[in-house]
């Protein structure tokens, strides 16, 4: 019984693996989280320039 979960699961993974390679559109999709956090990085980096890193969260006066 676990040896068929496991190889259920592994199959499944390496399905996923063969899709994302060979199918470019699909990295956009799998990778969309990871630039979306990249993105909003950029955006808050601003913030955290303004801050002071000797006074915790408080901002520079």
């Amino acid at each position: 019984m676990i040896n068929t979960i496991v190889g259920a699961i592994t199959a499944i993974a390496f399905g996923i693996l063969i899709f994302w390679i060979f199918r470019p559109v699909a990295r956009e999709w799998f990778e969309f989280p990871k630039y979306k956090m990249l993105e909003d990085d950029k955006r808050f980096y601003e913030f955290d320039e303004d801050r002071d890193p000797r006074g915790g969260d408080s901002p520079k006066i």
